[in-house]
């Protein structure tokens, strides 16, 4: 069951990746197959192995920070929150710094309030 979950979202990694490539895509669909993996609080199993959930981390980081399209950046910010609190209960180290790092450098006059709000729950 582990080893589909790890292709399931390897795919999805690849889709990620391409539609970040692709001028105006809409990833609403594509990061919540993603998320629904990681939303439940219930959810105590392992649902990939670190590095896809490494690897998963840095494609949704990098729809957050260089997508042109706010609903993507929203969907993969949210989505970020549910893997940090999966990561921090499976110790699977994330790249919290690379967002701390985007943090630190943007406010208000740069992405909405609720944006701010979630990537500060995260670093908590």
């Amino acid at each position: 069951m582990l080893s589909d979950k790890n292709v399931f979202l390897k795919n999805k990694i690849i889709e990620i990746n391409t539609a970040l490539t692709i001028e105006g895509s809409d990833m609403f669909e594509l990061i919540g197959e993603v998320k629904d993996l990681f939303s439940s609080p219930y959810n105590t199993g392992t649902v990939a192995n670190c590095e896809v959930v490494q690897e998963l981390w840095g494609a949704l980081f990098n729809v957050f920070s260089s997508d042109s399209s706010y609903d993507n950046k929203f969907e993969a910010i949210f989505t970020m929150s549910d893997i940090a609190i999966y990561a921090r209960k499976q110790g699977v180290k994330v790249g919290f710094e690379l967002l701390e790092e985007w943090r630190s450098a943007h406010g208000q006059n740069d992405t909405t309030v609720e944006i701010l709000e979630c990537i500060d729950d995260i670093l908590l």
